[in-house]
């Protein structure tokens, strides 16, 4: 049953949409000349009514046949969109007579058409348009033939293999691509209706423990320290298994002090695997849900949008208990293969080892994604913007340091009030970031020469990086929400409280090789100028960079028809990269930032959190095979849980300034995920003091 909201929203676009055409229908309107931007050339167009019924007497020539088309349409449909689109079909309207009255009407029909098409979106974009399936429909829609637990356990051993296999994912994703996202194939046009989950694929566990979690029946316990993994299968409106893979879920994890999504992987046979980890500090209530976002490969189209499903499948809570307060509060003692994580790490030795802080030369050379999780062991409710929009005084002194909260789980090293997160700060599995106090980071920048080459989310980073790290004060002819950098500049910035101190950026924009371009992405590189303007970055300098950021990516899903298009453009931009390379003395840093995932209404978009992150692994896999030293910060991962809303990120970028105006968004943003990001770019090129580490 549809909200009250969602009821009258429908029922005043109705009312709206009708009010417009009829206005537009009784409007009497003499049009003497217009100016048209057609070829550089004024067109005129002969006294005209617009429901003048001999439509021959617009008296156009041929050329002048799409105007015509436009100045007298023949239907009431035709009526409707010349007028909605008039504003923008011409740039100026010369001796135009209305009637007052009927413009007044169909400016604010038009004003409140607008306001019930935003409203609307939102509604249909939020999680009370979600269609929640009760249980007892679930079973009966499911088929017999659907697998149990022991079913599922018993080909653990396969999945396993599949699962772990990492190498040759461009190959991999092509072939994939080609048997089932393709039109022709047959299962490209079947699409999932049902998801069922099952847990049961870590040995040792029953079919009785599986089957609490099907259908969201029930509170769940499991074990924190130990892997989990969970299959969710897809099923189609028939009730059948889907014949292949290809759907994208969107999994969250979640409670008051966590926040991470748990790593699936496609099986390729309608069955996918989610894996569920939870340290032992923050045992307590969660909520697992998974949101099909597209399926049948759709978010690889170009034309995604029409696709886009964006449906909550799947919520389920779980209790993560303790591994002691489990065992005392069980009559029998779990078997050690289930107490035990696949790597062969007992609980207490995961948790030691995620203590260990950042290493630059270790923890980001991996290409795998990152699985981290954002956590906070102290949350300020009352926690409110100041004046400049920035939440800089949520955490108070007491519960600062990461090394200072009341658990014994260091989730950093550093102040957590340097985030403005009230407390959330990101950890990936293997190691912990360092927060930076200023002048740790000035001391590391000091003389560096860094390179940017990127989307504009390289803007917003540059731009928090100097204002929130390294403390330089916003220019006093503007304020922290106006400050912008330009997509593309040079320039030194030198410490304001030690001005011997300074480092040196530059920043090349790629999303078109003209700089104020768009939707272009690796495709700028075949342009000769543009690449000629990069290499004298090298070529006219001494010195070559010590540190190269490289990004590209929501540019690309735009530019690009295809997945082989993109890997064909990539090809191409590594060759020329990699020439650079080579032309260099001194081989530069090169660290690479994946795309970060869109967000909220932006979830849709040619750029969608599936096709990004396909983008993403085979950028890295090619890119590492070139440049085996490169290195890589998973701002993918980083940012996914808080892509569901526009809380965090307008969409493209989770970096925008504090106090910014987003007109579709009522309160003050959150941009603490670009800090963090700013941090860790910062741990993958600064060195650590090895006494501050706890050697694995």
């Amino acid at each position: 049953m549809l909200s009250w909201n969602t009821t009258w929203g429908l029922w005043r676009l109705a009312l709206v949409m009708a009010g417009t055409i009829g206005a537009c229908q009784l409007i009497d309107l003499h049009v003497h000349r217009l100016w048209v931007p057609t070829a550089g050339r004024r067109v005129a167009v002969v006294h005209r009514y617009l429901l003048n019924p001999n439509h021959s007497a617009c008296g156009c020539s041929s050329w002048e046949k799409n105007i015509c088309d436009m100045a007298c349409p023949s239907t009431t449909e035709t009526c409707r969109r010349s007028w909605l689109s008039f504003p923008s079909a011409f740039s100026k309207i010369w001796r135009t007579r209305l009637s007052s009255f009927y413009l007044a009407a169909v400016v604010i029909s038009t004003i409140l058409l607008c306001s019930s098409v935003l409203e609307l979106s939102h509604i249909f974009q939020s999680s009370r348009w979600s269609v929640q399936w009760p249980a007892s429909w679930l079973q009966a829609m499911l088929p017999a033939g659907t697998p149990d637990g022991d079913e599922v356990a018993g080909n653990w051993k396969q999945l396993r293999i599949v699962t772990s296999t990492f190498d040759n994912y461009t190959e991999r994703i092509l072939e994939q691509l080609q048997r089932n996202g393709s039109r022709s194939s047959p299962c490209h046009t079947v699409h999932t209706n049902v998801t069922r989950v099952v847990l049961g694929m870590m040995p040792g566990i029953s079919a009785a423990r599986s089957s609490d979690l099907r259908d969201g029946l029930g509170v769940t316990s499991l074990a924190t320290g130990v892997e989990h993994t969970l299959l969710l299968v897809s099923y189609s409106a028939d009730g059948s298994p889907r014949c292949a893979g290809g759907d994208f879920y969107e999994t969250d994890l979640a409670s008051s002090h966590w926040r991470s999504r748990p790593p699936i992987e496609d099986l390729g046979n309608g069955s996918y695997a989610v894996t569920l980890l939870v340290d032992d500090a923050f045992a307590g209530s969660f909520n697992f849900s998974a949101f099909l976002l597209f399926d049948a490969f759709h978010g690889l189209d170009h034309d995604c949008r029409r696709w886009m499903i964006g449906r909550q499948m799947v919520s389920l809570q779980v209790q993560f208990v303790k591994q002691e307060d489990r065992a005392a509060g069980s009559s029998s003692t779990h078997d050690a293969a289930e107490d035990q994580s696949p790597n062969g790490l007992f609980p207490q030795d995961l948790m030691k080892k995620r203590r260990r802080i950042c290493d630059r030369d270790r923890d980001f050379a991996r290409t795998r994604p990152w699985m981290g999780r954002w956590s906070r062991t102290w949350i300020n409710d009352s926690c409110e913007a100041d004046g400049e929009g920035r939440f800089r005084y949520c955490v108070p002194s007491e519960h600062d340091s990461c090394s200072s909260n009341e658990s014994s789980y260091q989730s950093c090293e550093g102040r957590l009030s340097k985030l403005e997160s009230n407390g959330w700060v990101y950890s990936t599995r293997g190691c912990t970031p360092k927060i930076f106090e200023a002048q740790e980071a000035w001391n590391c920048l000091d003389g560096r020469w860094l390179l940017f080459w990127g989307d504009s989310n390289f803007q917003d980073t540059i731009r928090n990086l100097l204002l929130f790290v390294l403390e330089i004060p916003v220019p006093h002819w503007t304020n922290i929400s106006d400050w912008e950098l330009r997509r593309s500049f040079e320039d030194y910035f030198v410490n304001p409280v030690r001005p011997d101190q300074a480092v040196h950026i530059s920043s090349i924009f790629n999303g078109h090789h003209i700089v104020s371009g768009n939707f272009e992405g690796l495709g700028s590189l075949q342009d000769s100028d543009y690449r000629d303007w990069i290499l004298k970055h090298f070529r006219e300098k001494s010195s070559s960079p010590d540190t190269i950021f490289m990004n590209s990516g929501l540019h690309d899903g735009v530019a690009f028809n295809t997945t082989a298009e993109y890997v064909t453009a990539l090809d191409l931009s590594l060759d020329f990269w990699e020439s650079v390379w080579n032309s260099m003395r001194r081989k530069p840093r090169v660290v690479y930032r994946t795309t970060v995932t869109p967000a909220g209404y932006s979830r849709g978009m040619n750029s969608n959190p599936h096709k990004m992150e396909v983008f993403n692994r085979i950028m890295v896999e090619r890119l590492h095979a070139r440049l085996p030293t490169a290195q890589f910060v998973d701002a993918y991962d980083l940012t996914f849980p808080w892509h569901y809303d526009n809380n965090y990120s307008d969409g493209g970028h989770y970096g925008r300034a504090p106090g910014v105006d987003f007109f579709w968004h009522r309160k003050p943003h959150h941009y603490f995920v670009d800090i963090m990001l700013a941090h860790l770019l910062l741990n993958a090129i600064c060195p650590q003091v090895a006494a501050a580490q706890e050697d694995s």
